[in-house]
Formats: C-alpha cells, structure tokens, sequence
C-alpha cells in the first residue's frame, strides 16, 4: 500500500535517527527515479512482522518492481541484526532487500555531510 500523502516524516527515535530517517526518505524522493515511500503502517496488522519498519520504499526500473525495507540502528548488535534479519525474511515475501543502516559505522554524527554520504552510499 503505498502512502497517499507524498511524503511525511513522523518523530520514532532520537534526533539521529530520525535525521538519517529522514535522509533515506529525501534519497528515495530524489535520487531514485520512480521512487515511492510506502506507509509503514501495513506492518501493524502482520502477526509475522518485527515491527514498523523505519522506511519502506520502492520503486520500478526496466519493468522490474523493487521494494526495500530500511532499519536505522543507533547501537547495532550481532543478536538484533540477526533477529531482524530473520523476521523480516520471514514476515516479507516480495521484498528485495533489508538494508540496515548502522550509525556506529558514522564516526561523526554530527556532521551532517558525513551522514549524508553514508545513507547514499548504501541505498540503491
């Protein structure tokens, strides 16, 4: 389902995360042809499904659909990124891809060029 509104950030974490949130959405919008973000809020009514994923988006190239879930974590662990992994496997059929962004690889978060370059280095 995608969203009817063109796009809309909600606060969900603390002020990193929701910039580097909100940096993959401006991405999707931007730099992507064709990019849609997706409402979250399907996530809900999934029994299967970990949790509302930070960002949802897709997009259609060579007439190919492309869908990506996108995790922002502020202290990433071997455990939860295998839980996540797993659940999202399970719970999203038809997803391309679960892209986990995980700022302990950011040395300085609060340079915003450097945030920036990290969230598009790891997007399609």
């Amino acid at each position: 389902m995608t969203s009817t509104v063109s796009w809309w950030h909600t606060a969900h974490g603390d002020f990193t995360h929701d910039l580097v949130r909100y940096l993959v959405e401006h991405h999707v919008k931007t730099k992507i042809k064709n990019g849609i973000l997706m409402d979250r809020a399907v996530f809900k009514k999934r029994t299967c499904s970990p949790c509302e994923p930070d960002v949802i988006f897709q997009y259609v190239e060579d007439g190919k659909k492309y869908i990506y879930v996108v995790e922002v974590e502020s202290r990433l662990t071997n455990n939860s990124e295998k839980r996540k992994t797993e659940q999202y496997k399970e719970a999203l059929a038809g997803i391309t891809d679960l892209i986990i962004l995980n700022l302990d690889e950011v040395k300085d978060w609060n340079n915003l060029r450097e945030l920036k370059n990290y969230v598009e280095a790891r997007m399609p």
